[in-house]
């Protein structure tokens, strides 16, 4: 019986701060795992779906990104690779700035990271990640090469 008692205090005292829990109240991980969950889209070759995914789609109509990201040669890395350091930065309504580290991995055999800020914007109830920094990331918005 007292077996019984101590487990059940200890389980109502643990139980509230589980992973679970903790995405309802802290819109970091909901964020964090958008973000996870966006790049998983990239490295697949799902495209389309990731369009859908990203907000501010500014210019870029869908076949215009869908044909330059299938020409890209660069991907996010695997794994715990792909998303280091994530961090909030800055947060108002409706928007967030995160900062994270973002694996890469290259067509010729290559890897490296790029550590920046990002943007979200919260559309209903998803976090979406503005295309400008997919093209970034994916050397398709027209700035400087990296590698």
């Amino acid at each position: 019986m007292r077996l019984l008692l101590i487990t059940l205090l200890f389980s109502s005292l643990i139980l509230p701060y589980s992973d679970k829990n903790a995405s309802a109240s802290d819109p970091g991980e909901d964020i964090r795992i958008s973000f996870s969950e966006t790049l998983d889209l990239w490295r697949n070759g799902r495209f389309e779906a990731l369009y859908d995914r990203l907000a501010r789609h500014g210019k870029m109509p869908r076949e215009r990104f869908v044909s330059a990201m299938k020409e890209t040669p660069v991907k996010p890395a695997c794994c715990w690779q792909k998303l280091d350091g994530f961090r909030l930065v800055f947060e108002k309504r409706g928007e967030v700035t995160v900062r994270a580290k973002v694996g890469l991995e290259y067509e010729n055999g290559k890897s490296g990271f790029v550590t920046r800020e990002f943007r979200f914007i919260s559309e209903g109830n998803d976090w979406k990640l503005q295309l400008g920094d997919i093209a970034y990331l994916a050397e398709i918005s027209g700035r400087k090469k990296r590698r």
